[in-house]
């Protein structure tokens, strides 16, 4: 990761050096679309209580996928106020006690806001972004969705962006995320005299990634002038 983190910086210091010097802005009333995809494999850890009152941490691999499509609009120079739609998709390993390793598969689909401001505006570019994620999506639990009660989630994200325009209206972006977040399931008693089965589940996750991605702009921005 830092090896391609350093990379990413090079080519970016390449260009600052030996680009386009001339500044150009995101203006007022600019449209953005913004796209992203990012996959990350992590060992976390879960409190869990079951049905038998039994409580515990639990400890499990996560290999995840996710993408992100927005729309915003500049509301000054280089400030952009927008909404996203995250798609989630996880696949969770458990290591259980007793030796015996289990799976599971959830999704969640998260609508949200976001803000965006560059700091550097060229044909290459650096700008910073925060979003918020809030939803209750039943499909935390694909593979225990009949028990399902009721679910909670968030996301809060910040993050550090690097982007370089390929024309006109496209631009590749890497980001560097921190994000925390937080979820809650509650599940219902089936009264099959299973005690394995937890009723509640909190979880609370902190993450570092590397996000790639290409934003589309629909009008009024200055780097038209680098094409010309």
């Amino acid at each position: 990761m830092r090896n391609l983190q350093k990379r990413i910086f090079a080519i970016l210091l390449f260009f600052h050096l030996y680009g386009f010097k001339t500044n150009a802005q995101i203006t007022k009333g600019s449209i953005i679309v913004p796209t992203n995809f990012s996959f990350n494999s992590k060992t976390s850890e879960r409190y869990v209580k079951y049905v038998n009152n039994i409580e515990g941490n639990q400890k499990y691999n996560d290999l995840n996928i996710t993408s992100k499509i927005g729309l915003g609009y500049s509301i000054f120079r280089n400030v952009i106020l927008g909404v996203k739609l995250n798609y989630d998709f996880n696949k969770r390993i458990f290591f259980n006690p007793n030796g015996e390793n289990t799976k599971e598969f959830s999704q969640l689909i998260l609508p949200g806001i976001f803000g965006r401001y560059y700091v550097i505006n060229k044909k290459y570019g650096v700008f910073v972004e925060a979003n918020y994620f809030a939803g209750k999506p039943k499909t935390l639990l694909l593979w225990d969705s009949d028990r399902v009660s009721s679910t909670s989630a968030t996301q809060k994200i910040i993050g550090l962006g690097f982007n370089y325009f390929l024309n006109e209206k496209v631009c590749f972006e890497v980001i560097t995320s921190f994000s925390k977040n937080n979820y809650l399931v509650n599940l219902k008693d089936l009264g099959d005299g299973d005690q394995t089965k937890f009723k509640v589940s909190k979880e609370n996750e902190k993450e570092i990634k590397l996000i790639v991605g290409l934003t589309y702009y629909f009008n009024k921005t200055d780097h038209e002038k680098h094409f010309k």
